[in-house]
C-alpha cells in the first residue's frame, strides 16, 4: 500500500510543478520563491504532525479501541500542525486567517 500512497502523491505533485513553471513563464509576475518556501513550510509541519499521530496512535496501544486510538491520534496530528502552521514555521495565509478568527471571537 505504501507504493500506491506514494504514486497517488507523485501523480498530484508534479503536475503542480508543471503548471507553476507555465505560470512563471506566461504571466512573468509568479514569485516562484515564496511558493516553494510555503511548500516547504508546509511539507515540514505535515511530517512532523504525521509523525506525531502515528507515534500517538501506537502509543495507545492495542488494548484500546480503534475508534478511540483514531479520534485521539487525528485530534493530536490536526492540533500540532496548526501550532506549527501558525506559530513555528509561520505560513503567512495561516497567521491571516488566525488573525480573522481571533477578530471575530474576540470583537
Amino acid at each position: 500500500y505504501i507504493g500506491l500512497a506514494a504514486a497517488t502523491s507523485m501523480y498530484f505533485f508534479f503536475p503542480i510543478i508543471i503548471n507553476t513553471f507555465i505560470m512563471h513563464r506566461i504571466y512573468n509576475g509568479i514569485n516562484g520563491g515564496k511558493i516553494f518556501n510555503g511548500f516547504i513550510k508546509i511539507l515540514v509541519a505535515a511530517v512532523s504532525s504525521g509523525i506525531c499521530t502515528y507515534l500517538v496512535f501506537i502509543f495507545l496501544g492495542e488494548e484500546q479501541n480503534l475508534i478511540i486510538r483514531t479520534g485521539v491520534s487525528g485530534v493530536v496530528g490536526v492540533l500540532l500542525y496548526s501550532v506549527l502552521v501558525v506559530y513555528v514555521v509561520k505560513v503567512r495565509e495561516a497567521i491571516g486567517l488566525k488573525e480573522k478568527v481571533d477578530r471575530r471571537i474576540w470583537s
